[in-house]
C-alpha cells in the first residue's frame, strides 16, 4: 500500500469510527465509548504519521532528482585537467577557469571568477583565491576568448 492509499484508508477508518461514536451516544456503555475514543485517537495518529511519511518521501524524491541532475552534469559536461574540473561547452571547448575545487567536493558547481587583476581569481561562493596562471585551461589561451578578457 502506498502512502496516499494509507492516508485514504486512515481517513476512511477515522470517519467510520466517528460515526460509531455518534451511534454509541444512545448506549450507556462507558467501556464501548472509551474504546471508540481510543480508536479515533489511534487513527488520527496514524493519519498524521502517514502525512509525515508522504512529506519525507517527496523530499527524498526531490533530493534524488537533484543528485541525478548533478551526476548527469558531472559526467556529461565536465573534464578533468591537471586535477581541476572544467566545464565542457556544447561546441566542445573547455571553460577558461575551472570549478572551485573546494566547492566541487561539497557537490556545488561554482566556477572560479577572474578578478580585475589578470593574475588573480577567486571563488564567489567560498572566497578562496587562486593564481590565474596556475588554474586556467591551457587549451583556451586565445586572446579572442570571450571568457578571457584580461589576457
Amino acid at each position: 500500500m502506498d502512502v496516499m492509499a494509507g492516508i485514504a484508508a486512515a481517513s476512511q477508518a477515522l470517519k467510520m469510527a466517528r460515526e460509531i461514536r455518534e451511534v454509541s451516544k444512545d448506549f450507556e456503555n462507558a467501556d464501548l465509548k472509551s474504546k471508540i475514543v481510543t480508536l479515533v485517537e489511534s487513527l488520527s495518529d496514524a493519519k498524521l504519521a502517514l502525512i509525515d511519511a508522504k512529506e519525507e518521501l517527496q523530499n527524498a524524491k526531490s533530493e534524488a532528482e537533484e543528485l541525478r541532475a548533478k551526476l548527469a552534469f558531472k559526467t556529461d559536461s565536465t573534464v578533468r585537467r591537471n586535477g581541476l574540473i572544467y566545464e565542457r561547452y556544447e561546441d566542445g571547448k573547455l571553460s577558461y577557469l575551472p570549478f572551485c575545487p573546494k566547492c566541487y567536493e561539497e557537490g556545488k558547481f561554482i566556477k572560479i571568477v577572474q578578478e580585475m587583476n589578470a593574475h588573480h581569481a577567486k571563488c564567489p561562493n567560498c572566497g578562496v583565491a587562486y593564481a590565474t596562471r596556475a588554474i586556467r585551461c591551457r587549451e583556451n589561451e586565445t586572446a579572442n576568448s570571450p571568457e578571457n578578457p584580461f589576457i
